[in-house]
């Protein structure tokens, strides 16, 4: 491979439609552009998350590539937000794409929106598209251009929009883009020469046709300091018993639910029990409203986004079970590593969360009744939290050993580099 370049001082080279600044450059041979959905800020030229995608994510990249050229949506702002870290560096490179939230927005911005695809495409040899609206647009110019692509399955597209939408006046709407955005991310898989799912779930529901180019895994890697194991009962014998949700605070998460199910349990008088909910999102305000609403005010906190690592870590330390209450789900990441610290667990019958949890762990999605029940059911219940504890570190830590998971996420990045002419390496 080719000597891999320093950029960790990316300049200011080029703006797009409607946004003030913006990174940009050549993409080389050798190099991989990854379309990605994800906010990025960039604050003094260098470019910045929250929750995900931080350089240590970019990175692993370059065990395969010769650096990565990520297309993403990319605000600016004059100083690092407080729970944002730092994204890029030597290898790492940003495409931006004006950012936008909604489809108002997207809309106002589609303009610019493809010119940053359309250069990405027309400059780059290898693609990975991960899911959607810029996903999309890069789709459409590689589609024209004839270029070969690999796309990765991250959720159920369709019921993300579904579920976003359901519950307002565009319920019919939403579900008629639901159905096409469906639509459309299947014949992108039946299109795609590679591609890989974060669950079994996903990898029946979008097949490519391709079976010896298809690769299910995690990108999940656990930092030093996550694991932990499993607790005994008495770990549980205080009061209250206290339950974390932690994820986006996004309609499809939930959220709504579990703060029901609370004022549920607080109309049957049922006590001992506390609520903490982490994550940022658009919801933040509507939760809260909610939960001051139900009376709830003193038994159900909403923090906001807290910073990756030991500081989130110390909630899942702080709490006795966690709840997973999401509409629609990929493989999510907030409740593998709840696992992995020893926490019992509640999720929804919805995606990769039945291949996480035992049935008796899972409870049918939107149903406040149903959460609330299970959430009873445990209260005091030690002996249960600690079965459940131990089942759930077991079979995280064992369905996500790093050696092969990361044998075969190296087989699909080896498969999306030899291109659709090469030998792609069987799944292991």
């Amino acid at each position: 491979m080719a000597q891999r370049e320093d950029l960790s001082d990316n300049r200011l080279l080029a703006q797009t439609a409607g946004q003030g600044c913006a990174i940009g450059a050549e993409v080389d041979a050798g190099r991989v552009v990854v379309a990605t959905e994800h906010h990025f800020v960039e604050v003094g030229g260098r470019i910045y998350t929250s929750l995900a995608f931080g350089y240590d994510y970019w990175k692993g990249y370059l065990e395969v590539f010769d650096g990565v050229d990520v297309l993403a949506r990319l605000a600016c702002a004059e100083r690092v937000p407080e729970d944002h870290f730092i994204a890029d560096g030597p290898g790492v490179r940003f495409i931006p794409v004006p950012d936008y939230l909604g489809p108002k927005q997207f809309f106002r911005h589609l303009p610019g929106v493809l010119v940053s695809a359309f250069r990405a495409a027309r400059q780059g040899q290898r693609f990975i598209l991960r899911s959607g609206n810029v996903c999309t647009a890069i789709w459409l110019w590689l589609m024209l251009l004839g270029k070969p692509y690999s796309r990765e399955a991250l959720g159920h597209v369709g019921e993300a929009i579904r579920q976003f939408t359901r519950r307002s006046r565009w319920a019919a709407l939403g579900a008629m883009i639901a159905a096409i955005n469906e639509a459309l991310a299947k014949t992108q898989f039946r299109h795609a020469f590679a591609a890989s799912y974060v669950c079994e779930y996903l990898h029946k529901l979008y097949p490519t046709g391709k079976a010896e180019r298809e690769f299910v895994f995690s990108d999940i890697v656990f930092p030093d300091g996550l694991l932990t194991g499993p607790r005994p009962a008495e770990a549980f014998a205080h009061k209250p018993m206290q339950i974390l949700s932690v994820g986006r605070l996004e309609l499809e998460k939930g959220h709504r639910i579990l703060i029901d199910a609370a004022t549920l349990l607080k109309q049957r008088g049922v006590a001992d029990w506390r609520v903490r909910i982490v994550g940022p999102g658009r919801q933040l305000a509507a939760l809260r409203s909610q939960a001051e609403s139900a009376g709830l005010a003193d038994r159900v906190e909403l923090l906001g986004p807290v910073q990756y690592g030991p500081d989130l870590f110390a909630h899942f330390d702080w709490a006795d079970l966690f709840v997973l209450p999401s509409l629609t789900e990929g493989m999510p990441r907030s409740l593998i590593e709840a696992m992995v610290r020893g926490l019992p667990a509640i999720g929804s019958r919805t995606g990769g969360i039945v291949e996480l949890l035992s049935d008796s762990q899972l409870v049918q999605r939107d149903r406040a009744d149903a959460l609330a029940q299970a959430i009873e059911a445990r209260i005091g219940r030690n002996d249960l939290l600690a079965a459940d504890s131990a089942i759930n570190f077991k079979t995280a830590t064992e369905k996500f050993q790093p050696k092969p998971m990361r044998r075969c996420r190296l087989a699909f990045w080896n498969t999306v580099l030899a291109g659709p002419g090469g030998r792609g390496e069987s799944r292991t």
